[in-house]
Parts: C-alpha cells; sequence; structure tokens
C-alpha cells in the first residue's frame, strides 16, 4: 500500500470517528435535553404578581417547557424590567425545579386622594391603596397628574420627581428623622413637615448633605417647634436658622430666630 493510500485511508477513518463523535454528542446532548422537562417553578418574594403571572412577565413561552434553556435564558442574557420588580435571581434546583427570589421595589412615598393613600414604589408605579398611611411612608404632596390607577405609573409632567423622592426617603430613613409629608412647590422647591417642625429644604439637589445634618438637630428643633431654613445649607454654609412658629420680638422690635446646632 502506497504511502498516499495509507494517508487518504487514516484520513478517512478519523472523518468517521468525528462523525460518530459529533452524533453521540447530539445524542446525549438530546437526551439531557429531553430528561431536564420543566416540572416545578419555585417563585418566592412576589405578592403583587402569582407564580404564574410572573412567569408570564419573562417571556420564555416554549422555554417554560424546558429547565436547563429556562434557567440559561434568565441568568445569560439581560435581565427585563418588569414593574415593581428591582431584581430577580434563577437558580437551578434540579434537572426539572427552578427558584426565582424576586426583590420587589420598595414603597417610597404615597399620595392621598378622597381618603384612601396610594403608595408607589421608586418608579412611580403604584403599588396599592391603604386606608392609612403606613408608618414610614411620606405623603408626598404638590404633585401635577391626571389619575392615579394601582398597578399603574403615576403619570405625572416630571419624571425626574421620583428619583427625589426616593433619594429623600432613603435618607429619612437612614438618618430616623419622622417626617410624615414630603412638598414640592411648582417651582420645585422642597419642604418636609414633621410633628411640630417645617424644614425648607429648597430646591437644588443636595439632599443627602441637608438629611444628613437635620437628622442631628430634629429632635431639639421639633421640640421648640417651627421652621428650619436649610435651603441654602452645604458643606461651606453650614448654618441652620430656627424661626418658632410664634412670633418673638425682642426689645428692638425685630423678631428673633433661633440657631440649632
Amino acid at each position: 500500500m502506497s504511502k498516499r493510500s495509507f494517508k487518504e485511508k487514516h484520513i478517512a477513518s478519523g472523518k468517521r470517528i468525528n462523525l460518530a463523535l459529533f452524533v453521540l454528542i447530539v445524542i446525549l446532548a438530546s437526551g439531557i435535553v429531553a430528561s431536564t422537562g420543566l416540572k416545578s417553578v419555585i417563585v418566592e418574594g412576589v405578592t403583587r404578581y402569582t407564580p404564574g403571572e410572573f412567569c408570564e412577565t419573562l417571556g420564555n413561552d416554549g422555554v417554560m417547557k424546558n429547565t436547563l434553556i429556562f434557567y440559561l435564558k434568565n441568568t445569560c442574557r439581560k435581565k427585563k424590567d418588569i414593574p415593581f420588580v428591582d431584581d430577580y435571581k434563577v437558580t437551578l434546583i434540579d434537572r426539572n425545579t427552578v427558584h426565582i427570589r424576586v426583590y420587589e421595589n420598595e414603597v417610597t412615598g404615597c399620595i392621598e386622594i378622597m381618603g384612601s393613600f396610594l403608595c408607589f414604589d421608586k418608579d412611580g408605579f403604584i403599588t396599592e391603596s391603604l386606608a392609612e398611611r403606613p408608618a414610614d411612608v411620606p405623603c408626598v404632596t404638590g404633585l401635577d397628574f391626571d389619575e392615579a390607577v394601582v398597578f399603574k405609573r403615576l403619570n405625572i409632567k416630571k419624571q425626574s420627581i421620583f428619583a427625589d423622592v426616593l433619594q429623600i426617603t432613603l435618607m429619612l430613613r437612614k438618618y430616623k428623622v419622622p417626617v410624615y409629608e414630603i412638598n414640592f412647590s411648582d417651582a420645585g422647591e422642597v419642604t418636609l413637615y414633621g410633628k411640630n417642625i417645617e424644614v425648607e429644604l429648597g430646591r437644588n439637589k443636595n439632599y443627602d448633605i441637608k438629611i444628613a445634618a437635620l437628622g442631628g438637630v430634629y429632635e431639639k428643633a421639633s421640640e421648640i417647634g417651627g421652621v428650619l431654613d436649610m435651603r441654602n445649607y452645604s458643606e461651606d454654609h453650614t448654618d441652620i436658622i430656627l424661626k418658632p412658629y410664634e412670633k418673638e420680638e425682642d426689645e428692638t422690635g425685630v423678631e428673633s430666630a433661633t440657631s440649632v446646632e
């Protein structure tokens, strides 16, 4: 047998082996896929959807029939933006079961309409309607909107307000400042209302700096009662002036104000 014939025979044999391996891999893969039929989806942490409704929002259609494909599609691709949901995590339990942990958006504020409190999340979606304002959730006033419907986004002209409400609410919780109302004026100025006190934050974006400072003086200021002017407060301008509700005049007839430290 010539060297050339031997070489050609060897190549042909190699091709048959590779083809056989490919067929074997396809058969094994098909067996794996066939054996990973999705039979159970465990959904936890969701309150605004049923487990079935949440799976439908993922938009997987036929993918729901296979555990492995379902898992890969929901871990390797960009996650969908789902109303009321901040994040979700899909975990493979076994060949027939997946677990979905849902992290819903927290309520950041509420609006009062006809005696009911409509709570909304950081994206402005109204999550529920309550007869009483929930604890630690400020009522937001001064918003201009046409309608407010549960499970729909609050339609206001300036959507960036929701980001401001989120920042303010988180800072108030962090520094344990018990405010029950956040008001936005037509000019965009923010005023906080608590028990026996009003806090003028103004309309710049230094809410984090201002509320951090507010946490240190709030208790003393609320005991005195009045209006805290923090519109010009900054790292370079740290004076906080409390104007008492009741007018007090000194011997010169000038209304007095108190510096709170």
